[in-house]
């Protein structure tokens, strides 16, 4: 089995205004680093930084105090070549204290390479020169993927890969992690909706998201939290759009079970005639069957200037008008009890089969 191994060095710098841990990413993907470190007698692990292609950033800032240094670079279709420095890690942010008891502990042990400073403060590691290409039109299978690299991989599920322009061209660069709503079909396209805070994102075909990243999205669940990249080409009120570079699975926020229970028609117990629709985080107030309002589901465990706490949603609008939130009092298979904020009484609704 063929393998190309990228003949870059470890680039190292001594300038003091320069002091840090620095990682730059020269390979033709994007990558996620997680680092390592002793603490005071502790074996800390952080991670995951996420390095576009052409881009740096720091994983640590200011001088560097500690002799030794250790990292992991996860990316796409290449091996990681390690050193066997073992560390816990995680699918999601972390920071972790213990390198022992990792699976006990609901993590996954990984294997990290070292950086010995030497008594540098300063240094750069260009992550393309410790990965590998996984091989070209060869008869032999790759070597399997395992711990972080096969969850990342299984669990994150990336988008698909797809040749973009500089992260940039269309507007001011963005990451972040947001609740997918749904993806909508028009005569013009793909149109597909992100929620975070206060504010919604959309990615269209027709605003240079490739079809095949919001059709991969199309076929994921909706509601999925995500980490998402790209470019604000615009923004409007509560609303940005957006050109999507690409996507994976961030785990659950803690409203994933409310959000699900939710989907679906519900009709008032006070008045037949008024009904909510509710599809991924789209919240649509019907009456008599004729749409009234539609506005967006931003999920959270208050709502502000309200007393008691628990699941509730604020609904946002392009237009910023709507400002109502609701406690999701109860909510199952056949009934839901809303009580909006400010509001003198509960409001019980049936579900539509």
């Amino acid at each position: 089995m063929f393998q190309r191994f990228l003949l870059v060095c470890l680039a190292l710098t001594a300038t003091p205004a320069q002091a840090e841990l620095r990682f730059c990413n020269g390979m033709d993907r994007e990558a996620l680093v997680a680092i390592g470190y002793n603490d005071a007698g502790d074996w800390t692990s952080e991670g995951w930084w996420r390095i576009d292609p052409g881009e740096c950033k720091n994983a640590v800032g200011g001088e560097l105090t500690k002799s030794y240094y250790y990292y992991r670079v996860e990316a796409k279709g290449i091996t990681f070549q390690d050193e066997n420095y073992l560390f816990c890690t995680s699918i999601e942010a972390f920071t972790i204290v213990g390198d022992e008891d990792c699976e006990a502990r609901g993590y996954v042990q990984d294997q990290f390479n070292e950086i010995e400073l030497a008594g540098r403060t300063s240094f750069t590691v260009d992550i393309s020169a410790v990965t590998t290409d996984a091989p070209e039109n060869s008869s032999q299978k790759a070597p399997a993927e395992t711990g972080g690299a096969a969850l990342l991989k299984d669990i994150m599920q990336p988008s698909a890969s797809v040749d973009m322009p500089a992260v940039g061209t269309y507007g001011e660069p963005f990451t972040l992690t947001a609740t997918f709503s749904h993806c909508d079909v028009l005569d013009a396209g793909i149109q597909c909706t992100f929620v975070e805070g206060d504010y919604f994102y959309v990615a269209t075909t027709y605003n240079h998201t490739p079809e095949a990243i919001l059709t991969d999205l199309y076929e994921r669940p909706e509601n999925s939290r995500l980490l998402i990249s790209g470019d604000i080409a615009s923004s409007n009120g509560k609303e940005a759009q957006i050109v999507l570079y690409s996507f994976m699975n961030a785990g659950s926020d803690g409203f994933s079970n409310t959000r699900d229970a939710m989907q679906g028609l519900w009709t008032s117990d006070d008045d037949a005639a008024f009904q909510v629709f509710v599809y991924g985080s789209l919240y649509e107030e019907l009456y008599d069957g004729i749409p009234n309002s539609k506005s967006l589901m931003s999920f959270r465990d208050h709502c502000d200037g309200a007393p008691g706490d628990g699941p509730s949603f604020r609904l946002i609008s392009s237009d910023s008008l709507e400002d109502r939130c609701f406690f999701v009092s109860h909510v199952d298979n056949t009934s839901m009890e809303l009580f909006m904020a400010g509001g003198m009484r509960p409001l019980f609704f049936k579900k539509e089969n």
